[in-house]
């Protein structure tokens, strides 16, 4: 049996780092158009940093990172062109609950935010 060493593709680092999976068959997000996947990490080491996603491709560069602002999602949905996020950012309201909605552009990382609580959009 042959072993070789992993091989670095590139500089990057993700803390607490790991590929975004889909909920309905837990395997990571593969996504079609421009092959690559979808990497969910932290802005800082612990369960209070925001939530970073990057969309990377098969050689492990990134196309776009997206700073959700949330340290945990409510839920999460992935449509094929979309990723849609449900979290909870307001102390008024009780953990379990969602005021955020983020849908997120697969293909150029751009997000629109609404705020439930708030009744407005945010900005990225």
């Amino acid at each position: 049996m042959l072993v070789t060493e992993p091989e670095k593709i590139n500089d990057a680092v993700y803390l607490q780092g790991g590929f975004l999976l889909n909920k309905t068959n837990a395997l990571p997000i593969h996504l079609k158009n421009d092959d690559g996947f979808i990497i969910c990490y932290r802005e800082k080491v612990g369960n209070a940093g925001n939530i970073i996603l990057a969309r990377v491709d098969l050689k492990g560069n990134s196309k776009w990172t997206l700073n959700t602002k949330l340290n945990e999602f409510t839920d999460c949905i992935y449509t094929g062109k979309q990723l849609i996020i449900l979290g909870n950012d307001n102390d008024e309201i009780s953990s379990g609950d969602a005021n955020l909605l983020l849908c997120i552009n697969m293909q150029n990382g751009k997000a629109l935010m609404h705020d439930y609580f708030t009744n407005k959009m945010r900005k990225e």
